[in-house]
């Protein structure tokens, strides 16, 4: 994967109209083609994680100005961040943390999400838990399940656990 961030810009129409050095690099000529096309990330299972219409859902929904995912693009693990700036999406692709070393790096949210996963509380109980909305859990879920490099959320919990003895189901 490039080096820097590979940024594209995305007009209405769901078409790249601008690319960095770095988005070139990455995925090849992208002006004037579907984003969804271009980008094609999968979810580390394999699901699509871009699709023909995720633009115009971005730019409709006055509440969701921004979405980010962990996936694969080009068959190299990056984070995709989808911003809504004014009437264009902003899309950037940026290298994943590596997989040793996860623990190391996640946020204080992220440690107590993982630990209430070990605890076996789902989404919706973590989310009255912390007092925050579920789709703040679930990303900050994912992001810690990309920082070890996990297929799975169990996976993540496993990873961590092994790297850091102390944590794990805690009072919080």
């Amino acid at each position: 994967m490039a080096r820097g961030l590979a940024v594209l810009r995305i007009g209405r129409d769901g078409r790249v109209i601008g690319s960095s050095e770095e988005a070139t690099e990455l995925l090849g000529p992208a002006t004037g083609r579907a984003c969804h096309r271009v980008v094609d990330g999968t979810s580390t299972e394999g699901e699509s994680i871009c699709r023909e219409d995720c633009v115009a859902a971005l730019l409709d929904d006055p509440e969701s100005r921004t979405a980010h995912r962990h996936g694969v693009v080009r068959e190299g693990r990056c984070a995709i961040q989808c911003e809504q700036v004014g009437d264009e999406v902003v899309v950037v692709l940026r290298p994943a943390e590596p997989a040793s070393g996860g623990a190391r790096h996640l946020t204080p949210r992220e440690r107590q999400a993982l630990s209430l996963v070990a605890e076996g509380m789902t989404r919706a109980e973590i989310a009255r838990r912390l007092g925050l909305q579920q789709s703040t859990v679930r990303t900050h879920l994912e992001h810690a399940r990309a920082r070890f490099d996990a297929r799975t959320l169990a996976e993540a919990v496993a990873r961590w656990m092994a790297e850091d003895p102390a944590s794990g189901p805690q009072s919080i």
